[in-house]
């Protein structure tokens, strides 16, 4: 009985000393408010926005377009049927 308390008494001591030990990274509500405030006034106002163009390379650029002609091609449903779904590995 005495060991398990002092197995105990242990594992509390040491829960305490590193809780003191690491940095409290909890934040209340009003601190993640600001945050997300802080990152919607730089996407609103584009003061950190990117300037340097990144063109897609040619080969990418050519297929993206050609799936884009080739979406042309199919007529669009006026109704999709749900048996066109079933069976090709989606929830049922």
């Amino acid at each position: 009985m005495k060991r398990l308390i002092g197995v105990l008494l242990a594992v509390a001591a040491g829960a305490a000393m590193a809780q003191e030990a690491a940095p409290s990274t909890v934040e209340t509500t009003a601190e993640v408010g600001q945050g997300v405030r802080g990152w919607l006034e730089l996407q609103t106002h584009g003061t950190q926005a990117q300037t340097e163009l990144r063109p897609v390379p040619g080969e990418v650029a050519a297929q993206v377009y050609q799936r884009y002609v080739n979406s042309f091609k199919a007529a669009i449903p006026e109704q999709m049927e749900r048996q066109s779904f079933v069976g090709r590995g989606g929830s049922q």
